[in-house]
């Protein structure tokens, strides 16, 4: 009975009407507040679509960093609805710390990414909490060589669609060992950094066969394949 209502829950909420706002544009409006750069607050009952990109991204032809660092953001969702549009929020080679709570998220993913080569070490941080993630692109969540001080609780997890085989961080080849479709997929790379924390949260798949099995509810994987 529990799972009908949250799934009627789910529903409800992506079903929601109203006037499409950009995830990006709440994002490029906000300003700074308790202590982040942006201080993003949704509006209750409203959808808001595409994805944002925080930090850097890795050139493989220079071997180095390129773009904004990044700034340390945090969403407080107040029951919105964000639609991805197969997009993610990403954040990436940076150590700015990103927050979301009190939304639901269709759609795409987070993405956490962090550099632990032992050169240019850089982790980003985050929280994510009170948050429903329904029929999610790839993952709910992923980190990739990152983990310390990025805590994942109290979210619910719902049917995260298999896409493919995943791309290996630095040079985007399709690997056969980092599949998709796994609600929470988190970095095996610990050498610098520990892993994020998991805790109290609900995972669930509408078929069976996958639902029974673990490692489509939590997975760690290797970064590099």
């Amino acid at each position: 009975m529990l799972k009908k209502h949250l799934i009627v829950f789910i529903l409800t909420l992506v079903s929601l009407s109203g006037f499409s706002l950009t995830l990006k544009r709440a994002y490029d409006l906000a300003i700074p507040a308790n202590g982040f750069d942006k201080y993003i607050t949704l509006q209750t009952g409203e959808t808001y679509t595409g994805g944002i990109y925080i930090g850097q991204t890795f050139d493989d032809e220079t071997d180095s960093f390129v773009g904004d660092y990044g700034l340390s953001t945090k969403i407080i969702g107040n029951g919105a609805v964000l639609d991805l549009q197969h997009e993610e929020i990403t954040v990436a080679y940076t150590e700015a710390r990103f927050e979301i709570s009190d939304c639901v998220i269709i759609n795409g993913n987070i993405r956490f990414v962090g550099n632990d080569s032992g050169v240019n070490n850089l982790y980003p941080s985050g929280l994510v909490e009170y948050v429903t993630f329904y029929n999610t692109d790839d993952y709910g969540i992923r980190t990739l060589a990152c983990g310390n001080d990025i805590t994942i609780r109290r979210n619910i997890f719902f049917n995260a669609i298999y896409t493919g085989d995943d791309f290996l961080q630095y040079n985007s080849q399709v690997n056969e060992f980092l599949t998709t479709g796994v609600n929470v997929a988190i970095s095996q790379q610990n050498t610098y950094n520990p892993i994020a924390q998991i805790y109290d949260n609900w995972s669930f798949f509408s078929r069976d066969s996958i639902n029974q099995d673990d490692l489509y509810h939590f997975s760690m994987f290797c970064d590099y394949g």
